[in-house]
């Protein structure tokens, strides 16, 4: 039996992205972590991307015409079964195989409602534009500087860099009508900030973030919608003091570890390896097994 501390939701919005699917599947299916299924939400591609995707065998598909990339992302929510949800775009990949798995691990040490890391952004080919400054393909973004809530008056954590406690969704939205782009900026304040939803930084790269998108194919359009989104985020949410227990209120997680609890951390670890291991040891077996008993069977056929 697997030791799991929690089931990941991996949700994916993607249309006519033929080129770049693969690699945010195989980057779910590498990851060491027994317990993480795929949501795919298509929004009716027309280019060979559901094809792909259904090669790949992933806990869910939709593929249909939807209201936008939002409405596609509370769709994945609502089909999601796993405990903690994170989104991942096309061409979007965990940082390392072992990614979900240490955030397991933090996860039971923190029990934060939100645990958010830095993201690393990179270029899928080199032909490949954007435009935005603040992005350098290779140069990690690190999120350490959010050191509390005050800090997301005039800055978004990006969503491929944090994983969210499902009970988050219960509360928040991501619809906006007046911001059909930037609306999961509102949705991390709505939930740190109004409904004080507890928060912690992971010390480490979560994903890798493909440049190209929505977000980076213009830095001037997206500047302007950063501004009016800060204008309406203070305006809403930050127009008063604001009242917070100084425990739940800071996001680092500076707690001293003894060497006692490295060592249990670290055999945790070491024992789902090799659950995992035998797992897929006898599942070999047991396919071999099955394929010794079906050419038995033609045997005997052929010879009757």
């Amino acid at each position: 039996m697997f030791i799991i501390f929690m089931k990941v939701s991996v949700i994916t919005v993607v249309l006519n992205c033929a080129d770049t699917i693969s690699l945010t599947l195989d980057s779910v299916k590498s990851q060491d972590y027994p317990d993480v299924e795929h949501i795919i939400i298509d929004g009716g591609s027309k280019d060979g991307t559901v094809d792909i995707i259904k090669k790949s065998n992933v806990a869910h598909l939709t593929s249909e015409p939807d209201n936008g990339i939002y409405a596609a992302m509370e769709k994945g929510v609502s089909l999601a079964l796993g405990d903690k949800l994170i989104f991942l775009n096309s061409g979007d990949t965990f940082f390392s195989p072992s990614t979900c798995r240490e955030l397991a691990v933090f996860n039971k040490k923190t029990k934060a409602d939100i645990i958010f890391g830095d993201f690393m952004p990179y270029v899928i080919n080199e032909s490949d534009t954007y435009d935005h400054p603040s992005f350098v393909p290779g140069r990690i973004c690190s999120n350490e500087s959010v050191h509390n809530k005050s800090c997301l008056k005039n800055r978004n954590i990006h969503h491929q860099a944090l994983l969210y406690d499902r009970k988050v969704f219960n509360n928040c939205s991501f619809f906006v009508d007046e911001f059909p782009f930037g609306s999961d900026y509102i949705f991390n304040v709505q939930a740190l900030v109004q409904h004080k939803f507890s928060a912690k930084y992971f010390p480490g790269v979560i994903s890798k973030f493909a440049l190209g998108g929505l977000s980076t194919s213009s830095f001037d359009d997206e500047s302007k919608q950063l501004n009016k989104l800060i204008k309406y985020i203070q305006a809403n949410f930050f127009n008063k003091p604001l009242e917070y227990d100084e425990k739940e209120y800071v996001f680092n997680y500076n707690e001293t570890r003894s060497n006692n609890d490295h060592y249990i951390e670290q055999s945790i670890i070491e024992i789902m390896r090799r659950t995992d291991d035998i797992y897929n040891l006898c599942y070999q077996q047991i396919s071999e097994l099955k394929s010794e008993i079906h050419e038995l069977k033609k045997d005997l056929q052929n010879r009757s």
